[in-house]
């Protein structure tokens, strides 16, 4: 059981682990892109359910693909981690499982954060994310000039840039309160659907997963009321590095005029909430169920 969540943060690499994280956000970031390119082809790039509905998919997808993957290539099951934000929650709650189910130890946090494997997990991410993007580029330009001749369907003004940065017209403040809510709700929820007991529920994990991806896709449906959040870190990785690009290129004028370092903050903002956020709520998960006697797998 050597890829599990709780054992493959307690080494300093898995390459079978670091290989599906690859392989799971190549196919978030990919499939996510290629549906928002499909919007704005198709001219849907307002309509919330459209967008919604893509992303659920998408998000199922880069769970399922290289969790069937795994069965074939691998001896072991894989679950990946998939998100920056399951990392850092998973991170405390299985380096701090065994509190309150120890004999005599009821009271007491027993472990420490499981630090070791958080950096190779990370980086898979990363570069699974840059290989999604890569395929993307790809194809967005096969589609660009086997369409330039298509006056119906005329793409030729799309830009790379259209597709994969966004703008936030909120506030610091408000933005700032949007990402805190919307990471909340997503890490209250998924953490507590995927700990259900498949054998007295009689559902198996496909089941399980499905279920979070419906809860996603809510989640996502309700935050693209005010123009969704940072669901993958990445994203707003990739869009921060668009504007950097976009901003070196503008006249010291244009500079002055320029939003790019209220977006760089915003993009620190996401950072750290992807960190911070996951962590507390893990810890208080601990404490309850310190008080409460449920047991959690330290795997």
């Amino acid at each position: 059981m050597t890829n599990q969540p709780g054992n493959a943060l307690r080494t300093f690499f898995n390459s079978t682990v670091f290989s599906f994280e690859i392989l799971s956000v190549a196919t978030l970031i990919f499939l996510v892109f290629l549906w928002k390119l499909f919007a704005v082809i198709l001219k849907k790039q307002d309509n919330k359910i459209f967008l919604s509905s893509g992303y659920t998919i998408a998000t199922l997808l880069a769970f399922y693909l290289p969790w069937a993957f795994s069965s074939i290539a691998s001896q072991t099951s894989v679950y990946p981690f998939l998100n920056p934000l399951s990392v850092f929650y998973l991170s405390v709650l299985k380096g701090l499982a065994n509190s309150g189910q120890v004999l005599n130890s009821s009271n007491t946090l027993i472990g420490s954060l499981l630090w070791k494997g958080i950096p190779y997990i990370l980086t898979g991410q990363l570069i699974g994310g840059f290989l999604g993007f890569s395929l993307f580029v790809g194809l967005f330009f096969l589609i660009k000039k086997i369409n330039q001749t298509d006056l119906e369907n005329n793409i030729n003004h799309l830009k790379i840039s259209m597709i994969v940065s966004f703008d936030d017209k909120l506030s610091l403040k408000w933005y700032t309160i949007k990402e805190i809510a919307f990471i909340m709700m997503l890490m209250l929820l998924l953490p507590l659907i995927s700990m259900t007991n498949t054998a007295f529920y009689k559902t198996n994990d496909f089941q399980v997963k499905l279920i979070e991806g419906l809860v996603v896709g809510v989640i996502i449906f309700a935050s693209s009321f005010v123009n969704f959040f940072c669901f993958h870190l990445f994203f707003s990785l990739i869009n921060i590095i668009f504007k950097t690009i976009s901003y070196l290129k503008l006249s010291k004028q244009l500079k002055q005029q320029s939003a790019y370092y209220k977006d760089l903050i915003k993009f620190f903002i996401v950072v750290i909430l992807t960190i911070i956020i996951p962590m507390i709520l893990a810890f208080f998960a601990i404490l309850i169920k310190m008080a409460s006697g449920v047991y959690i797998s330290v795997s």
